[in-house]
């Protein structure tokens, strides 16, 4: 299975290195690349992103907070030149994280792991993993959160 990624980082430099490891990768496909998070925020909630590569400094809108929008199905790779921030980006959710200037290797063996948490997810029942029924009441759905009931009796 082809995973679609996008690419978001401010600095070129750093957007032209992850594209082209992602080109490199048989495995993955470039759906979007983009050096503004706000350009990108319809895109990514909208679209089918499978992971997303993202920079945790950016002006407009910081990764953490970009991480906020993004769907669970979506594996979170941040991207950053400081170590200290990569605890950040695992806090936000992330599968990775990844040091720039980003070598093939370990673009590669980042990638490996990323695989492996999607895989994992993709395995999951839909109902326990999303933990809720979506049923049409009234030609309109109805989204119901399954943590509302109890199997317990009193």
């Amino acid at each position: 299975m082809i995973l679609n990624c996008v690419v978001i980082d401010d600095d070129p430099e750093a957007l032209n290195q992850i594209t082209s490891h992602i080109k490199r990768t048989p495995t993955l496909q470039l759906i979007g690349a983009y050096t503004s998070a706000r350009e990108a925020v319809r895109d990514v909630r909208n679209g089918h992103v499978d992971v997303l590569y993202l920079a945790i400094q950016m002006p407009e809108l910081s990764g953490i907070e970009f991480a906020r929008l993004v769907p669970e199905s979506c594996r979170l790779v941040f991207t950053t030149a400081y170590k200290e921030y990569a605890f950040d980006g695992i806090k936000a959710g992330a599968a990775d994280y990844l040091l720039k200037p980003i070598s093939f290797e370990d673009f590669q063996e980042s990638y490996k792991r990323v695989r492996a948490t999607f895989d994992e997810y993709q395995l999951q029942d839909p109902i326990e993993r999303d933990r809720c029924l979506v049923a049409k009441v009234e030609n309109k759905f109805v989204r119901i959160d399954l943590d509302v009931f109890s199997t317990s009796r009193a």
